[in-house]
């Protein structure tokens, strides 16, 4: 990098490719319900398919991120890069065009095998995740929310979850010109000779390499031995049970988060009769709801795409609100583990709270169910900074 200029450039292009990953993810969450429904999957198996849309994107991201983070370290940090902006392009493109549940599920599935930024770039994330949330909220089904602009029985009323991918899609376009054209590699034996796009092997390069070999060749099997113990001894003091303790905990805390996420889409979608809108219930789904001998809740809001879009934008917003102000001064108050012990300790309860909020007298249901989800967002971020501090 020749200036402080140079690595804003490189640090803004980073944080699109992460917003762009973030946006291509949490996009569908305002309108994954009404998607799978449109596929006439019966009504108690939408929340399942729903979830399923992020469990097999971020399962595919675990299943390859560390095959792509070897696969950077043979052809580089940049050409890895742009293969997954363009697998990003992809999935957002054909989930557009999806008709069925096997090529959504597909689809997903593919955009998170073929993921490898997520291990490369780690910024932007919450302010992505508030724009994308207010995207497919309002880009979803245009047809139905904006019938003036966007005529009935056209392309948007065959394929209306076609415009917020088209618009993930474009970002992706740019987001990948962009990274071309200005991204530098940072691999360490790389970015001397991968510059914006083309291989300039350098004679300086050669002439390190054979320095670099000849030194090896006088003792290169001691050599070799004394690396392999070097690491392996840095590995087994890195997994103290301090480390593999916070590990499970972050796990378990992200597996809740996640899971609430995939599930309030569909919680904010139906109606007071448990059937999204569309007042029709399944012979299956009412015995299973008349099997159940807890309380519980069997109502939802019977919000649209687009008032779902705007409830989860609040959340996004209240999370990047918080998160360098009031999060940063209760952690300094209470201290790393005792904030993370009174997180985890109340986190239960906003759960058991969550699917009575329908019960309450309107307009106060909706003003509980915006402190819901801004507590749970308070509550995740404590989480995860503690954790990262411990």
């Amino acid at each position: 990098m020749s200036s402080t200029s140079d690595i804003r450039h490189q640090l803004w292009v980073l944080g699109l490719i992460r917003a762009t990953e973030a946006i291509a993810w949490t996009s569908t969450f305002p309108y994954a319900y009404f998607m799978i429904r449109s596929f006439e999957v019966p009504e108690h198996d939408i929340a399942f398919y729903a979830g399923a849309l992020v469990a097999v994107f971020t399962f595919g991201e675990f299943l390859t991120g560390v095959v792509w983070a070897r696969v950077s370290d043979r052809i580089g940090r940049k050409p890895t890069a742009l293969v997954g902006i363009f697998c990003g392009f992809v999935t957002a493109f054909t989930l557009g065009l999806s008709r069925s549940v096997a090529v959504v599920i597909a689809s997903r599935a593919f955009g998170g095998l073929f993921n490898p930024n997520v291990g490369l770039v780690v910024m932007l994330f919450v302010i992505a995740k508030a724009f994308s949330l207010f995207l497919g909220g309002l880009l979803a089904d245009p047809a139905a929310l904006y019938p003036s602009i966007f005529p009935p029985n056209s392309a948007w009323t065959s394929y209306p979850y076609l415009l917020p991918n088209l618009a993930v899609s474009l970002l992706q376009v740019l987001t990948f010109i962009l990274a071309l054209l200005v991204l530098q590699e940072t691999h360490p034996r790389m970015r001397d000779i991968i510059k914006h796009g083309t291989y300039a092997p350098l004679a300086e390069d050669a002439a390190g390499l054979e320095a670099e070999v000849s030194a090896t060749e006088e003792h290169p099997l001691e050599d070799f031995q004394r690396e392999e113990e070097q690491r392996d001894g840095a590995q087994k003091r890195a997994f103290t049970f301090q480390v593999i303790l916070q590990i499970l905990a972050v796990s378990l805390l992200a597996f809740h988060k996640v899971a609430s996420d995939s599930l309030m889409g569909t919680f904010l979608a139906l109606d007071s009769g448990g059937n999204g809108g569309d007042n029709k219930s399944t012979a299956d789904g009412a015995a299973t709801r008349a099997n159940i001998s807890f309380p519980h809740s069997s109502v939802g809001f019977g919000f649209d795409t687009r008032t779902i879009g705007i409830i989860f934008l609040t959340e996004a917003n209240s999370r990047a609100a918080i998160q360098p102000t009031a999060i940063p001064w209760f952690i300094s108050k209470l201290g790393a583990l005792r904030a993370f012990r009174w997180v985890l300790g109340l986190y239960p309860a906003t759960y058991i709270v969550t699917p009575f909020i329908p019960k309450i007298p309107s307009p106060f249901h909706f003003v509980l169910l915006l402190l819901d989800l801004w507590i749970k967002a308070a509550f995740s971020s404590v989480g995860y900074i503690c954790s990262a501090v411990l």
